[in-house]
C-alpha cells in the first residue's frame, strides 16, 4: 500500500509528455489495488480473530512423537483409567470422549501423522481387549510405578 501511494504521488507531481486514453486512469487503478490490499488485511485480522486463542496461562505446544505402536500408548491411557486406582479412584478420570481427545490432540505417529479418533476410540473399548498390545508388548505400568 506504501508502494501504490507513492506511486500516485509520483504520477500526480510528474510532467505528463503522452497520456494514452484507451488505459484505465494509473490513480484510480491504484485506489483500487490499495482498497482491495485493505480488504485482505481486514479479513486476515478478522480470521485471526475468529481463531481459538489459547486460554491464559496454557503454554503453547507442538505434538509429541510417539515412537511406538499406537495401541501401546493408548493402553497406557487404558490401564491408567480402567486398571489402576488410586484410593478408589482411576489414576485418570474422565470419559472415553475426553480420554481420546487429549491423545489425539497430544501425540503423532512416528511418521508425524495425525492419530484417527476413531482408532483411538475402538482401543480404549474395554471389549476390544484384541486390539491392546499383547502381553509381551504391552507396557507394563505396575512394573513403572
Amino acid at each position: 500500500m506504501f508502494f501504490l501511494t507513492t506511486e500516485i504521488f509520483e504520477y500526480s507531481t510528474a510532467e505528463l509528455e503522452l497520456i494514452n486514453n484507451k488505459l484505465p486512469d494509473f490513480e484510480q487503478e491504484c485506489q483500487k489495488l490499495i482498497g482491495k490490499l485493505q480488504s485482505y488485511a481486514k479479513a486476515k485480522a478478522e480470521m485471526q480473530n475468529a481463531l481459538p486463542s489459547t486460554p491464559e496461562g496454557l503454554l503453547p505446544y507442538s505434538k509429541l512423537r510417539i515412537n511406538c505402536n499406537v495401541n501401546q500408548i493408548v493402553d497406557v491411557f487404558f490401564q491408567l483409567n480402567r486398571e489402576m486406582f488410586e484410593d478408589g479412584k482411576p489414576f485418570i478420570d474422565g470419559s472415553v470422549q475426553d480420554i481420546v481427545a487429549v491423545i489425539v490432540n497430544s501425540f503423532e505417529d512416528r511418521a508425524g501423522l495425525s492419530l484417527s479418533p476413531a482408532t483411538v476410540e475402538t482401543i480404549l473399548r474395554p471389549s476390544k481387549n484384541d486390539k491392546r498390545p499383547n502381553s509381551h508388548k504391552r507396557i507394563d505400568l505396575d512394573k513403572l510405578l
